[in-house]
């Protein structure tokens, strides 16, 4: 949760916790922290930031290393095209939910056979 204030943090803290023990019977987590919003919020495979969304770090960092991986068994002629397109397709899809069209690009101009798979299209995120 966003919010504005470090007193507001630590009221929102309390009602969650007070929510998830009664209603719940759990407790949070003693992990459970508040921190300033420029530090985002991680979550399902994004950095929230209260504006945007950008893609996690390691996120990249596997999706580079997939491209790296499928650009060599391609040259050996060992890839399975069919799974690859599907697994290009779920990353293409997940990483559209953020600001990330500059870097699916990038991304899409690496592979050395794209012509079997779905071009990144322009991003609409943020406009009305």
């Amino acid at each position: 949760m966003f919010v504005r204030t470090k007193e507001e943090a630590k009221e929102v803290l309390k009602v969650v916790e007070k929510y998830v023990g009664t209603r719940l019977h759990l407790e949070l987590n003693n992990k459970s922290r508040y921190y300033p919003n420029k530090m985002g919020l991680d979550f399902c495979g994004f950095r929230i930031y209260e504006s945007y969304r950008l893609l996690r770090k390691r996120s990249i960092k596997k999706i580079k290393r997939k491209v790296r991986r499928w650009n060599m068994l391609y040259e050996r002629g060992l890839l399975d095209l069919d799974k690859t397109v599907l697994e290009w397709n779920s990353w293409l899809a997940h990483s559209s939910h953020g600001k990330c069209y500059k870097l699916q690009m990038n991304i899409y101009n690496k592979i050395i056979f794209k012509e079997y798979l779905k071009k990144p299209y322009v991003e609409t995120y943020g406009r009305v």
